[in-house]
């Protein structure tokens, strides 16, 4: 298995190629991974498959939006820290369990953005 560090490059070099979330999803298909969640839920060392399937499309999401390899690896790691604390209170609503984790995604990216602009500094001489 690839390293976070080694599958990001793969993925940063890859990422023009987006076309993959277009994808359809079958009821079946979500009804397994519905039963893959309440695995999980139990036992949290069963999380890995879905970890392992949604890892590259939300690291792709995340550093399309922040263009830097390291932050957006670090946000994709807040966001399977996240994921894996609110399974518990995770419902099926009838959507892909990859559209809870995009909004995640959407939240952290916004929220790094807000705490940068909260944290700026400009001085007197670049303000003229």
């Amino acid at each position: 298995m690839l390293s976070n560090f080694a599958l990001n490059v793969n993925l940063t070099k890859s990422s023009n190629n987006m076309s993959d979330s277009n994808k359809v999803i079958s009821m079946d298909a979500m009804q397994a991974e519905w039963k893959e969640i309440q695995a999980a839920k139990s036992n949290k060392a069963t999380f890995k498959p879905i970890y392992l399937r949604y890892y590259q499309p939300i690291f792709r999401f995340i550093y399309k939006r922040v263009a830097d390899e390291n932050l957006a690896a670090d946000i994709c790691s807040q966001v399977f820290i996240k994921a894996i604390q609110k399974l518990e209170s995770y419902q099926f609503k009838g959507v892909p369990y990859s559209a809870f984790l995009y909004r995640v995604a959407s939240n952290e990216v916004t929220t790094h953005f807000r705490k940068i602009q909260k944290n700026r500094i400009v001085s007197y001489e670049d303000a003229q």
